[in-house]
């Protein structure tokens, strides 16, 4: 199981909060009472959540069901979901958001683990701009995690 995670955003307007369901809450801050929206498409936990770019509301989320999902966190929209990991074999989590490359690095976590990134690139048309996301899937080899008792006090090995 996964905890509960919660994020101030930036400017300290909303307060961005999961728990063990499949379901993100976007509030307003200091009065969390006041709920903007939910963002409701999972179907597994939440595993983490990265705000992706603080001038517009773009939130994207990792789950438990394999997918990584973005989101327009203040009208609870989705705007893009990609599957990662077919039938939930790993949970999709968002690790760092590099704004400078427009990257976000993804673990995907399970027997077979690996990671990928996700760029964002914004893309005009007639009427307003949206941002789509391309993964460059195999950023990382996937490696069996297989237990293995170390002098680390028994603790798992990757690749062992």
């Amino acid at each position: 199981m996964h905890d509960v995670a919660q994020v101030l955003t930036r400017d300290k307007k909303y307060l961005i909060s999961s728990d063990r369901d499949e379901k993100i809450r976007v509030s307003r801050y200091p009065h969390s009472f006041v709920i903007e929206s939910y963002l409701l498409g999972h179907t597994d936990y939440i595993a983490g959540f990265q705000v992706i770019d603080q001038a517009s509301p773009l939130l994207v989320s990792g789950s438990g069901d394999g997918t990584l999902r973005l989101w327009n966190m203040l009208s609870g929209a989705e705007l893009q979901c990609i599957t990662l990991s077919e039938n939930g074999e790993q949970t999709v989590v968002p690790v760092a958001y590099d704004s400078a490359s427009e990257l976000l690095l993804v673990v995907l976590e399970g027997y077979l683990s690996g990671a990928a990134a996700a760029h964002f690139t914004r893309a005009r048309t007639h009427d307003h701009s949206r941002t789509i996301v391309s993964v460059q899937r195999e950023l990382f080899a996937s490696v069996p995690c297989r237990p293995h008792h170390s002098d680390l006090g028994g603790a798992p090995a990757i690749g062992h």
